[in-house]
This record gives C-alpha cells, sequence and structure tokens, in this order.
C-alpha cells in the first residue's frame, strides 16, 4: 500500500475521511486549513499507541444564514488532562512525550488555536486522560 504514513502508523487508523474542497469557495486559505488538518491528525497519530484508533471526520453544514466546515479528529491515544487544555485555549505551549517517546516542543495545538481564530472559527476539545482526545474545528465558509 502506498501511503505517506509509514504502513505500522496507518494500520492504526481505522477511518480517515478524505474530502476535496474546492480552493475557489473557500473565504479562509487552503494552506491554513491542511495546517490545520495536518497537526491535529499528526499528533493522533503521535499519541495513539499500536492498537489504537483515529477517527477523523470533515462535514460541510449548510443552512440558509451560513455555511460552516466542522472537522473533528478523535483517537484513543493518551488523552489529556483539564490543564493541558486550559494551556491549548491559550495559546501556550507545554512540551509531552508522544506514545513512542517521540518528543514535541508543544506549539503545534496551540498554533492550530490561533489559526482557527485568526478565521473566525472555533474549537472545542473533549479528552479523558489515558482514554480518548477528541478535537472538533467549526469554521465558516
Amino acid at each position: 500500500m502506498d501511503s505517506p504514513i509509514p504502513e505500522d502508523e496507518f494500520n492504526r487508523l481505522v477511518q480517515l475521511a478524505d474530502y476535496e474542497l474546492d480552493s475557489d469557495e473557500m473565504p479562509f486559505p487552503k494552506a491554513k486549513l491542511l495546517q490545520i488538518l495536518g497537526n491535529l491528525i499528526s499528533n493522533a497519530i503521535k499519541f495513539t499507541p499500536a492498537g489504537g484508533q483515529l477517527v477523523a471526520n470533515l462535514n460541510l453544514i449548510e443552512r440558509s444564514q451560513y455555511r460552516k466546515l466542522v472537522v473533528k479528529v478523535t483517537d484513543t491515544g493518551a488523552g489529556m488532562t483539564d490543564r493541558q487544555i486550559e494551556y491549548i485555549m491559550k495559546w501556550e505551549g507545554k512540551t509531552t512525550a508522544g506514545s513512542a517517546g517521540e518528543k514535541g516542543y508543544g506549539f503545534g495545538l496551540p498554533l492550530v488555536k490561533h489559526l482557527i481564530d485568526g478565521i473566525n472559527g472555533s474549537l472545542k476539545i473533549d479528552s479523558k486522560i489515558g482514554v480518548y482526545a477528541s478535537f472538533e474545528v467549526s469554521l465558516p465558509v
């Protein structure tokens, strides 16, 4: 199988929804969307042990008054404490080790929050330490 994700990492993915979005219709830079998604998915892979699960869903919601893109990334990895979530929401970075001992600098998720805020979106984080982490991004379209 040809994949940019190493096979052992790929085997941990249960479902990864891939949608192609027309950049002419997006009121925000495509590069920011890719950076947001890339960071959330890469963190889910990094913090989910072998045998764990990762699900990424993208939904375009259209109503008469608005359209929004809702992205949800959920994993069965290390999870986060309320304090860690607070740091992210305040744009503060704190380093943590991944499931294979990888070391990060702790800037990725605060950067994601900053990018989302910059395009008038919202971020919701739900997590239970040692059980799961779920990130829901809502972006106006």
